[in-house]
This record gives structure tokens, sequence and C-alpha cells, in this order.
């Protein structure tokens, strides 16, 4: 998703570069640029707060897994001396 995500920024990163070479070459009109500079940023504005969300969202859970393995290995090393003491 992550990697998604960040082709979909570079895909409409390019296209702002496009319709700004259309624009200098007067393919389009100064009206049509604005209109299409704005529904982009907007969709590059909309992918980037859903990545900073699944980073969010990654760096919890990664946490969660560091707080499980750390409240795992005290209990394995228990049962490893009982084992070896019996």
């Amino acid at each position: 998703m992550t990697r998604r995500l960040e082709a979909q920024i570079f895909r409409s990163q390019s296209q702002l570069e496009e319709i700004e070479k259309s624009l200098a070459s007067g393919k389009i009109a100064l009206q049509e640029y604005e209109i299409q500079k704005t529904w982009i940023q907007k969709q590059i504005s909309e992918y980037q707060s859903k990545l900073e969300d699944k980073a969010g969202k990654l760096q919890e859970k990664e946490q969660e897994l560091e707080q499980m393995t750390k409240n795992i290995e005290p209990s394995v090393e228990w049962r490893n001396l009982s084992a070896i003491t019996r």
C-alpha cells in the first residue's frame, strides 16, 4: 500500500510537470492549467495524508510488537531455566 501511494504521488508530480510544459508551449490556456494544477495538488495532498496515516499505524504496530517481544523473552528464559534445573 505504501509503495502504491508513493507511486501515485510520483505520477501526480509528473502530471504537474507535464501541464506546466503544456502551459509554457501554449497547448493549454492558463485557466485550464489552474484547474488541472489545483486538482492534481489536491490528489497529492490526499495521497500524502494517507501515506502519513499508514506510517503512523506501522509505527504503532512496531511498538506493539516490540512490547510483546519484551514480554515473551522473560517467560522463555524462565522455562529454559526450569528445564535445566529439573
